[in-house]
């Protein structure tokens, strides 16, 4: 039998509803929107931050920020503790955006940058 419209099912939960595709960068990027006005719910980002070209010292953190239940957080998502030899870190964590608002990442350097540059990955899913 043929599939009607009667028959198909609601999109069912995770959804990916944006992506951040970034590489070559070479200096820290304040707040910026992930997803913009995201609507009240569970969330998740997978975050991939790889650095493709050494630094001089310290390390390179990758953070997602929304606003739950308490207050607005800055969550650290993925952490390359030493920005002296190439290689990646990443993980999922899993927000909740409390009312219609931006959902943002941002990425910061500790000491000294030098010539480091790094590519970041992110996708989001809604959860529910």
């Amino acid at each position: 039998m043929p599939l009607i419209v009667s028959q198909q099912q609601i999109p069912l939960y995770p959804v990916i509803v944006a992506t951040v595709v970034l590489s070559g960068q070479t200096a820290a990027i304040a707040s910026t929107p992930i997803l913009a006005n995201a609507p009240p719910g569970i969330y998740r980002a997978n975050v991939s931050l790889v650095l493709t070209a050494v630094g001089t010292s310290g390390n390179l953190i990758a953070n997602v920020i929304a606003t739950d239940d308490a207050q607005a957080e800055t969550i650290v998502a993925a952490t390359i503790t030493s920005i002296l030899a190439k290689g990646q870190a990443g993980s999922s964590v899993i927000i909740q955006n409390t009312a219609t608002g931006n959902i943002n990442y941002s990425t910061t350097f500790s000491l000294v940058i030098g010539a480091a540059a790094y590519s970041l990955y992110i996708v989001l899913e809604r959860l529910f």
